[in-house]
């Protein structure tokens, strides 16, 4: 959000400017001036922090599904949202033996950012930023010993951000439009992600719960081409910290000899560096329950289905997410 919030000072700015009636399109230098102003009145590169943040977010594997409310922050923009679609499968390949094993995991993703700006005189904006993305992430399970496994783990993606914006109110239509277009709003780009993380799955029997505990740091690399405007152009670096603890007891049903499950689902997770906030909110936490098909008898431990809801919760930001998850 702090880009949308930057957005919005940009066009409070032009509107206040302009705030005489207007009764025809702008002139071409009239035009040339307006652009001048939204360039000197942010930086290109420092937004595209921003966008990387949501292109990195988009592809992450951790939530299945999820909407987030972010603090607005000011009082002209009115109830962002962020929902974020993501379809996760994981492959474990070779036997649970306690040797290393490789495994790969695909996340297919679709993401909307939406927010209403209001720059005043009774001027409106509504803008989304829509993200496509495909992530493939390659590594290995290390058993250090029967609890603890670690996971480092490499990463290529490919994401496309496309804006378009819907204005208001004859200045808008007049002024801002012409102003932000290819600049703020109505662009697209095609990205590339690479990165890598290092993981640590521990799981133990604590009385009649099967205890896991998951951590992640990861750190993905954005880098834009087939730009449809040289203003939304970037490279940027995204750090995040992920961890989550999950309680699971027996039910004492079974489903085609899968155990199922309840379980009590724990989360949090924090961002890193310079663009930590590019959000609107630099961590968040979870809380929920979820049912689950547990391994069938001298089955693959991986060999999980689960299913449930989280809440999401934070100093800046709300939500819910849906957890839909299956493990080969």
């Amino acid at each position: 959000m702090a880009h949308v919030r930057k957005c919005l000072s940009s066009a409070m700015l032009l509107t206040a400017l302009l705030s005489q009636p207007l009764h025809a399109a702008l002139t071409d230098e009239e035009l040339e001036a307006a652009r001048s102003a939204v360039l000197e009145g942010f930086d290109p590169k420092r937004l595209g922090s921003g966008y990387a943040a949501l292109v990195s977010f988009a592809v992450s594997p951790q939530i299945s599904t999820a909407s987030f409310r972010p603090d607005a922050g000011s009082d002209g923009i009115d109830d962002p949202e962020l929902d974020v679609y993501r379809i996760p499968l994981r492959f474990v390949f070779g036997d649970d033996d306690g040797s290393p094993r490789p495994f790969v995991q695909g996340v297919l993703a679709y993401q909307d950012l939406y927010a209403k700006l209001d720059p005043g005189f009774g001027e409106s904006i509504e803008s989304d930023w829509e993200t496509y993305g495909l992530m493939i992430n390659g590594g290995w399970e290390f058993p250090v010993n029967e609890h603890l496994v670690l996971l480092p783990t490499l990463s290529l993606g490919y994401g496309r951000l496309e804006n378009s914006a819907d204005y208001s109110g004859l200045i808008s239509e007049t002024v801002l439009r012409p102003a932000f277009k290819g600049i703020l709003f109505d662009w697209e780009t095609d990205a590339v992600v690479y990165g890598a993380a290092l993981g640590v799955d521990y799981r133990r029997r604590v009385g009649s719960f099967d205890t896991e505990l998951l951590a992640s740091l990861s750190r993905n690399r954005i880098e834009t081409f087939n730009e449809s405007s040289e203003y939304i152009e970037f490279e940027s670096g995204v750090t995040a910290f992920d961890v989550e603890f999950n309680a699971a007891h027996a039910t004492g049903l079974s489903l085609g000899r899968h155990p199922l499950d309840w379980v009590l689902l724990l989360g949090h997770t924090r961002f890193y560096g310079s663009n930590r906030d590019a959000l609107g909110f630099s961590h968040f936490s979870e809380a929920g329950l979820a049912l689950q098909l547990s391994p069938r008898p001298g089955g693959h431990r991986n060999d999980v289905w689960r299913l449930g809801l989280k809440t999401i919760f934070g100093d800046d930001v709300d939500g819910w997410s849906l957890v839909f998850s299956h493990d080969f």
